[in-house]
């Protein structure tokens, strides 16, 4: 047998065996969401709201948090480093209480207002966190707090849909961020999520909150505690919360590669799962248009990943327009670009500040 044709029963077994993997992943059922019992009386709880500068719908993120109907102790708090920061009048139309953040360290300005509220706030059983640029229902933390009348539960969380309120960029941004609902329907790779999370105050006692203000992401740093703790995360799929957003591709770029090194930050393994799943979407996308070329239907077969994931992500973002289903085919290709993009980045830029990324 000629080497060429060696070569060519090698590739179509790669892309045998990447077709077979990727329709496993695909046909997977996502775990169920555990069932928590309704509860009338829902743990104290202490909202945290990071500001800083004024994000898209600002005053009706913050109105939609005013207006939480909570069974239970409740205080709604926002955090700004500076009186003079813009976002201070929003948060008084709003009607909410702020403090200026007082802590000190290297760890992000979000981390710092989140460690400063809690210290000034010590007797809440729970402490949520809502990010600014979140929109919220009126029953989103009660239904984020319902998870902890399972005592095993240390991590409430949910993720957003991003909204697209501008041009076709937005619309990738809405494509890219469905990667997170994924990740939270398992829980082999389900993490807290820092614009939308609950946990408990025990988390928070002793050095615990003095290692928390060292680091960058939330997320991560939550994620890390529950773990430590042997406590679980849980996942809160309908609590119908968004992000509103009118990205360009500059916009976009830099969210896109930071989310994606703060993720390489906490979870480095995922550059390896990340690079082997997106390019196996890419190898089977590729070969399913030459093969089908080549062997009519046989070769069209291939399509099956592709048509199974285009119609998940139509039916999570809940629209029929066809500049999705384009996004959506050539959404792995930015992935990668991001993963490698990220794994050489030694900075990155958040809300106006600069920070290095550090193992």
């Amino acid at each position: 047998m000629q080497p060429l044709a060696y070569a060519y029963y090698a590739y179509l077994s790669l892309v045998a065996l990447s077709f077979l993997g990727l329709m496993a992943i695909n046909l997977r059922r996502p775990g169920r969401s555990a069932s928590y019992p309704a509860i009338n009386s829902c743990p104290s709880c202490l909202v945290i709201v990071p500001c800083r500068g004024v994000d898209i719908g600002l005053k009706g993120n913050l109105s939609s948090l005013s207006s939480q109907e909570y069974p239970g102790r409740c205080k709604v708090l926002a955090v700004v480093d500076s009186e003079d920061d813009a976002a201070v009048q929003h948060i008084r139309a709003a009607g909410l209480d702020f403090i200026v953040s007082d802590q000190q360290g290297k760890g992000s300005g979000k981390v710092r207002a989140i460690a400063s509220a809690i210290k000034r706030n010590p007797d809440y059983e729970i402490y949520a966190v809502a990010d600014s640029d979140v929109r919220f229902p009126n029953d989103w933390l009660r239904k984020l707090a319902s998870p902890f009348s399972d005592g095993k539960v240390g991590v409430s969380t949910a993720y957003p849909l991003f909204k697209p309120v501008g041009g076709f960029w937005s619309k990738v941004k809405m494509v890219w961020g469905l990667v997170g609902n994924g990740l939270m329907e398992s829980e082999l790779t389900r993490f807290s999520w820092g614009g939308s999370m609950a946990f408990r105050s025990s988390l928070m006692q002793g050095g615990e909150i003095e290692e928390f203000t060292k680091s960058l992401s939330d997320d991560i740093a939550i994620t890390r505690l529950a773990k430590s703790k042997g406590m679980s995360i849980a996942y809160v799929p309908d609590t119908h919360i968004s992000v509103d957003t009118d990205d360009n591709f500059s916009r976009f770029s830099e969210w896109a590669n930071r989310q994606t090194a703060l993720t390489l930050l906490g979870y480095s393994k995922n550059f390896t799962y990340g690079m082997l799943f997106y390019g196996a979407s890419i190898l089977v996308f590729a070969s399913a248009i030459a093969l089908t070329a080549l062997y009519g239907a046989l070769g069209a077969i291939l399509f099956l990943p592709t048509a199974i994931g285009m119609a998940k992500t139509y039916r999570r973002v809940g629209s029929s327009d066809p500049v999705i289903g384009l996004i959506y085919i050539f959404i792995n290709f930015i992935y990668v670009a991001n993963l490698v993009k990220a794994r050489r980045m030694k900075r990155i830029t958040w809300r106006g500040r600069s920070y290095g990324l550090e193992q």
